[in-house]
């Protein structure tokens, strides 16, 4: 029976013992040495370091640090729970190799778990509107819901042309204030006296510009992502 028929039948008899069957020697490369196996998987570790680390000093981006730190310390156990699982696997320990594939996982997430800072990165773009926008100002998202808007500018959030996560509370009542359908929403508020704070992925800016009026100015941007208004200085 095909390995992954007999994972899914869930045998009352040690069920997960046909997941890791033994490997034959027949696949191990002729005179290939213990020492030989654990220098190939320091280099692939080593490579995937050296790799981590040019991500965060070459790569202009304001999260690689925290991502680049995160594929270095997930890296290691990973390559070693692989190691491991197979060793036990070849000792007839299918039972033990999969319990340890499943411990190292999970605390693979402890590392992913982490690394969430990283989607916390239009935080600056937050605290920019924050430090200029009045109690009756509009704070604006084009196209994407950015939950780091709201929070960190401490205004509610009109989105253009997307619900995103807020689909099911945008469809109890009137919320046509908070939720505009079309571009042309976005440009009949923006000629109009009162002041807009729009978040927008630069390349979406590019399109639309042509139909701005006044000319948006910028005043933050991070990332793919600028704040642009439509008053002067």
């Amino acid at each position: 029976m095909d390995c992954h028929v007999k994972c899914l039948s869930l045998r009352a008899d040690r069920p997960w013992r046909d997941c890791f069957p033994r490997l034959s020697p027949a696949k191990t490369a002729v005179g290939e040495t213990n020492l030989g196996r654990v220098a190939r998987w320091l280099v692939a570790a080593l490579l995937m370091l050296v790799g981590a680390i040019g991500v965060r000093e070459f790569v202009d981006d304001p999260n690689g640090a925290l991502i680049a730190s995160r594929l270095a310390i997930g890296t290691w156990p990973m390559l070693l729970a692989g190691a491991l699982t197979i060793r036990l696997a070849n000792q007839g320990k299918q039972d033990k190799a999969f319990a340890f594939l499943v411990g190292a996982v999970l605390s693979l997430q402890l590392v992913v778990i982490s690394g969430r800072e990283a989607a916390r990165n239009y935080k600056p773009l937050g605290l920019a509107i924050r430090a200029q926008a009045r109690a009756d100002d509009l704070v604006v998202s084009y196209r994407h819901f950015t939950q780091a808007i709201p929070l960190y500018s401490q205004h509610r959030t009109v989105l253009v042309r997307t619900r995103g996560e807020l689909e099911f509370g945008s469809r109890r009542g009137d919320q046509s204030e908070y939720f505009w359908e079309s571009d042309e929403d976005l440009f009949a508020r923006w000629s109009s006296s009162r002041r807009l704070f729009v978040v927008i992925n630069r390349n979406e800016l590019e399109d639309i510009h042509p139909r701005l009026n006044p000319a948006p100015r910028v005043i933050a941007g991070y990332g793919k992502k600028v704040v642009v208004v439509n008053f002067a200085a």
